[in-house]
């Protein structure tokens, strides 16, 4: 069979509208990112509690909005639920810098957030009407390649911007950049199925349930989701462990947990590239497992290092690694969940995926409290490796 090349996923019309507003967005959220960390830090000169404070903000609407949100993603059109989104979205980030207190922005985020609890799951659900089976992982690795670049360019660019231009031009261009993913996507001629489901709150939730039903009932669905949960219960507050790791124990300020982040997003980039060029030759429940297995292995490596150079190789291996495993889970989930359904259960894998990262922050927190972010990381990190090597023997891998 032909191995798609990214040449003939660019091809695709619909696509390259979708990715280059993506593109273009991507960028423009690393500048809002850089500038609301500025404006925190700087010109409020936020505690680590009000930092905290922003983190649920962001964090709730999964909690609350995601299974809801994914049911009228199924209902309404995926097209004009992206659109409209990103216009919200574009208002609101242009808002920010009419702020006058630190309430206003968190609830500004908090809105943002929400909003985007809609758009992530049209548009992993739209992916497969605008795109052939046969080109879901190629495509999947070419947008996370893309977001992955924007992590390693979109900081330092940002940061150049605010010193530049100051906040309010940043917030202006990501703005924008919401508005111009908002015109690539009116230009899309998505093919859609004609919704139906109306119906009052009783009807929502039920279709809400939906999504846990099917989760549970497929075994493939079920696979995805269960690895997916129990790495982010072992991972999802590894970044603030990181954090107190880099300054407690290398002695290291900003600086370097900048340039950290910038080696794990080259790593996710090219490991979503490697993934393009390798997944339709490896099963990919596999892949997933091994990108567990060497996010675990690599995360232990860097507990037990004290060397910062060593450090940014290990955090490039971590940011391949992720990618070996985010890649195949969401292209699986694509091709096996049903087109009607398919928001929904998004919608549900987004907001377990963020309630296990809220517990693990909350354990990993107090483990670290009493052993050190220094053990805790590499305890993790070996923990993880093991999901790896146990996943192999669930019931659903085999299926």
């Amino acid at each position: 069979m032909h191995q798609s090349s990214y040449r003939d996923i660019l091809k695709i019309r619909g696509f390259l509208l979708l990715w280059t507003g993506q593109a273009v967005s991507f960028i423009g959220d690393q500048f809002h990112f850089i500038a609301i960390m500025g404006l925190l830090l700087y010109e409020y000169n936020v505690s680590s509690v009000e930092v905290g404070t922003l983190m649920v903000a962001l964090s709730a609407p999964s909690l609350i909005i995601g299974p809801l949100a994914g049911v009228y993603v199924d209902r309404w059109s995926r097209k004009w639920v992206m659109i409209v989104s990103d216009i919200i979205r574009g208002i609101l980030v242009i808002l920010i810098p009419l702020t006058t207190s630190l309430w206003q922005i968190y609830l500004i985020m908090f809105l943002v957030s929400s909003v985007s609890r809609f758009f992530f799951p049209a548009f992993n659900s739209a992916l497969p009407n605008i795109v052939p089976r046969e080109h879901l992982l190629k495509a999947n690795s070419l947008s996370q390649t893309t977001f992955n670049a924007s992590l390693v360019v979109g900081p330092a660019l940002g940061a150049l911007m605010v010193g530049w231009t100051g906040y309010t031009m940043v917030f202006i261009i990501d703005g924008l950049s919401f508005f111009f993913s908002a015109l690539m996507i009116f230009r899309i001629h998505l093919l859609e199925e004609t919704k139906t489901g109306r119906g009052g709150a009783k009807e929502v939730f039920a279709q809400m349930k939906e999504g846990f039903t099917l989760i549970r009932r497929e075994r493939p669905i079920l696979f995805v989701v269960s690895i997916f949960s129990g790495i982010m219960f072992l991972i999802g507050g590894i970044n603030v462990l990181l954090l107190i790791f880099v300054r407690d124990i290398l002695g290291m300020g900003i600086v370097h947990i900048g340039v950290l982040s910038g080696f794990q997003g080259a790593g996710m980039a090219l490991g979503a590239l490697a993934v393009g060029f390798i997944g339709g030759k490896v099963a990919k429940r596999s892949l997933m497992l091994l990108g567990t297995f060497l996010v675990g292995s690599f995360l232990a490596l860097f507990g037990v290092n004290l060397h910062l150079i060593v450090s940014y190789g290990l955090m490039f291996l971590i940011g391949v690694s992720v990618s070996t495993l985010n890649i195949p889970a969401t292209t699986l989930l694509q091709e096996v969940v049903p087109d009607d359904i398919r928001g929904r259960v998004f919608g549900v894998q987004g907001t377990l995926v963020q309630t296990f990262s809220i517990i693990s922050i909350g354990w990993e927190s107090a483990v670290a409290s009493i052993v050190g972010a220094q053990t805790t990381i590499m305890f993790v990190g070996l923990l993880c490796a093991l999901l790896g090597v146990l996943g192999k023997f669930f019931p659903e891998f085999t299926s």
